[in-house]
């Protein structure tokens, strides 16, 4: 598609400073890996290979990075073993980090939930220089309600499902 414009490359990196920032998660869903395929699991069952991306947005008014997105990609469904073992572990303590003392089983338990995250910059062949998520921690002021709120907020119908209910004659 033509612009009908040119613009000129911005000089230095636009990626965010390391550092420590409030983020709020919005998005979490699998991805499947650009390379495809499958493997079996222990039950034996076949596994489309993918990880879980989780974005999130830098909540810091007044500030530039207010608004600025990061995200984490992790290897859930990855055919070695301490790989998705590593994802688990990093789900879990943000999870915790979130104040979600139960285990996760849906990613929407954490739509919305505030996080200190710890920004590290990374250095690899294929991207060059990259923000990182290093370390999830909580926060000192409680920004996410207590458990068994954020579970009564998850677990309360939908307008549609509630519209679903009302028109079952029985």
């Amino acid at each position: 598609m033509k612009l009908g414009i040119s613009i000129k490359p911005q000089e230095g990196s636009e990626i965010i400073a390391p550092g420590e920032y409030v983020a709020t998660m919005f998005s979490c869903e699998k991805k499947d890996t650009k390379s495809g395929g499958s493997y079996r699991d222990q039950e034996g069952n076949m596994v489309q290979k993918g990880y879980l991306e989780c974005k999130f947005e830098i909540d810091a008014p007044g500030t530039a990075t207010h608004g600025w997105k990061i995200t984490d990609r992790l290897n859930l469904w990855h055919d070695k073993t301490s790989t998705r073992e590593i994802a688990e572990r990093t789900i879990a303590r943000m999870a915790a980090a979130m104040g979600w003392a139960d285990p996760i089983e849906d990613t929407d338990q954490l739509l919305h939930k505030k996080v200190r995250v710890l920004i590290i910059h990374e250095e690899t062949d294929s991207y060059g220089k990259q923000a990182r998520i290093q370390k999830y921690m909580k926060l000192d002021d409680a920004g996410n309600p207590p458990i068994q709120e954020q579970k009564e907020k998850v677990e309360e119908p939908t307008d549609l499902d509630k519209k679903v209910k009302d028109s079952i004659p029985f």
